[in-house]
């Protein structure tokens, strides 16, 4: 995934980066994802071609599926 610069997703990248291990969920990813292999993506818009397209408080997943959360 080509990283894309000028968001706020970018400017936190390396801060959080030691943080990300194992299966992620980025909710409310809009057009600028979180850059890492193994990861979902939600949002509500279809637009943004996310990998889950629901609500926030309705994530269609089971409990533990995710080793961590952007948000």
């Amino acid at each position: 995934m080509q990283r894309k610069t000028g968001n706020e997703t970018s400017k936190m990248y390396k801060k959080i980066q030691p943080f990300l291990r194992g299966k992620g969920i980025d909710i409310g990813c809009g057009p600028w994802p979180l850059d890492y292999p193994n990861l979902d993506t939600l949002d509500i818009a279809p637009e943004v071609n996310s990998t889950i397209l629901a609500r926030a408080e309705k994530i269609p997943m089971p409990n533990e599926t995710y080793d961590f959360v952007y948000s």
